[in-house]
């Protein structure tokens, strides 16, 4: 995979992205919506335009129109000229770039390991306080099973 980046009137192009380095400088990121990408793009407050429709993309690509931080696509082939207006559109338009601004200070004010260790606390503190389900002996059908699982013998 390629990117190419358009710096003033000399594009380069590169095989390996550097996401912190490229979105700081970036006013739009064009992707095929890949959720990394996606998530990398909206912590720095960059727009996006997004094409991509296989694995989760058509569904994060829903998301980046819907609240309005870039512009979906909804195709994997878009043509050029479609690329270029969407691509313009976002340039042009202020609100693409306010909404993706406060998406990163979303980002910002996020404790995601706070939030991480909080929710593991409370599914180890529900699973203390619920009985470990004892392994059933041969031949005798566990409470914790239905029916309907156990093997025909």
């Amino acid at each position: 995979m390629n990117l190419v980046v358009a710096a003033s009137t000399q594009p380069v192009a590169a095989t390996k992205v550097y996401f912190a380095w490229i979105l700081s400088k970036a006013d739009v990121f064009v992707t095929n919506g890949g959720y990394g990408g996606v998530n990398q793009a909206m912590s720095f407050g960059v727009p996006l335009v997004c094409a991509g429709l296989t694995e989760d993309k058509a569904d994060v690509n829903v998301r980046v129109g819907w609240s309005e931080v870039g512009i979906n696509l909804e195709t994997d082939k878009p043509t050029p000229q479609v690329l270029r207006d969407a691509v313009r559109t976002v340039l042009d338009t202020d609100s693409y770039r306010l909404r993706a601004s406060l998406m990163a200070e979303e980002f910002r004010m996020t404790d995601t390991r706070g939030e991480i260790l909080r929710a593991t606390s409370r599914v180890s503190q529900n699973a203390a306080d619920r009985p470990f389900p004892r392994r059933a002996d041969a031949g005798e059908v566990s409470s914790t099973v239905p029916t309907s699982a156990q093997p025909v013998r």
